[in-house]
């Protein structure tokens, strides 16, 4: 075999493996981050956020909602009293001020399914939330608390990810 033919199949092998890859990573992003990206879009298109606030605090985070240009004013459904809990049974993802809901959290936690995300909000500049509240968080699927703001929107968009309609 002389040096142009062998170079001619170590190009054509080279080629070969070149389409192979190619083909692999298109499956690759087909499998792996094509369903993440369409779960995102579908849950900030169509989810609805039960946001549990009540006085100043209930438009300071729907404003944090809002100004992130992530979510529309149309899928967040305000709970501001125990007596509407029950408003939030077509939501998928319930944030909750900490300090606004603390006597009523097993309620909140009573009517969550467990394929709804619940967000825990507790400013760090006030109570901490006692240790026994955060067991009993910490006995729910798909639960997260945070202290601040900006964790709150990634909590937000995670929660939208990992969890279904």
């Amino acid at each position: 075999m002389s040096l142009v033919q062998f170079l001619e199949y170590l190009h054509l092998f080279v080629f070969l493996v070149g389409i192979v890859g190619i083909i692999l990573a298109v499956v690759a992003v087909a499998r792996g981050i094509a369903p993440v990206l369409w779960r995102l879009g579908s849950g900030l298109a169509n989810r609805k956020i039960a946001l549990f606030a009540k006085g100043e605090n209930l438009p300071s985070l729907r404003n944090l909602l809002l100004d992130s240009k992530l979510i529309r004013g149309k899928n967040i459904i305000e709970v501001t009293s125990p007596g509407d809990i029950g408003r939030a049974n077509t939501a998928t993802v319930y944030i909750v001020f900490w300090h606004d809901w603390e006597d009523d959290i097993d309620a909140i936690l009573d009517q969550k399914p467990d394929s709804c995300a619940l967000i825990v909000y507790s400013p760090y500049d006030l109570a901490k939330i006692p240790s026994a509240q955060m067991k009993k968080l910490d006995g729910k699927r798909h639960t997260a608390v945070t202290n601040f703001r900006g964790r709150l929107l990634n909590d937000i968009i995670t929660s939208m990810i990992t969890t279904t309609d």
